[in-house]
C-alpha cells in the first residue's frame, strides 16, 4: 500500500510524508524529517514509498537508502544508514506488527488490514479518529 485513503490530497502528491513511510522509519530507524521530505527529488520520495521493509535486509538496505539520500541531496553528513535507535529484530517488536489487534478493533477484521493501516491505526490521537480510518478502509473493500 502506498497512501492510505484517509490521507489528504497534500499526501497522495507526495508533498508531504505518508503513514507508510512514517512507519518504515520507525521500523528501521532511520530518520527524515518532513521538512527533508519535501526537500528530496520526487522521484526519491516514491521511492521511500515502494521499498519494503519486512525483513532484516530489506530494513538495512532502507536505512542505508535514507542515510544515501540525505547525503546526496540535502548535504547531511555521511553516515552508513546505522542508527542508535537501531531497530531489534523481534517479529512483533512494534504492536502494529502483532497478531491480536489493540482494543477496538475487531479481531476477525485485523489481519486482514495492511501493515500501514495497522500503523496509522495505532498512531490515530483518538477512538474517533480510528473509526474513520476503519470505516473509509471498509468501503474501500466494498467498492
Amino acid at each position: 500500500m502506498t497512501v492510505l485513503p484517509h490521507e489528504d490530497a497534500e499526501v497522495h502528491r507526495l508533498e508531504r510524508m505518508p503513514v507508510s513511510v512514517e512507519r518504515k522509519l520507525v521500523e528501521t530507524g532511520a530518520e527524515l524529517v518532513e521538512h527533508d521530505w519535501r526537500r528530496l527529488p520526487r522521484l526519491a520520495r516514491q521511492r521511500l514509498v515502494d521499498v519494503r521493509v519486512d525483513s532484516t535486509i530489506e530494513r538495512r538496505a532502507f536505512r542505508q537508502l535514507v542515510a544515501w539520500l540525505r547525503e546526496t541531496f540535502l548535504g547531511a553528513p555521511h553516515s552508513d544508514g546505522s542508527s542508535d535507535r537501531r531497530p531489534s529484530e523481534e517479529r512483533f517488536e512494534h504492536p502494529w506488527r502483532h497478531p491480536s489487534p489493540p482494543a477496538g478493533v475487531d479481531a476477525g477484521v485485523w489481519p486482514d488490514l495492511p501493515i500501514d493501516l495497522r500503523y496509522a491505526l495505532f498512531r490515530a490521537p483518538t477512538e474517533a479518529e480510528r473509526a474513520r480510518i476503519l470505516t473509509l478502509f471498509r468501503a474501500l473493500l466494498r467498492a
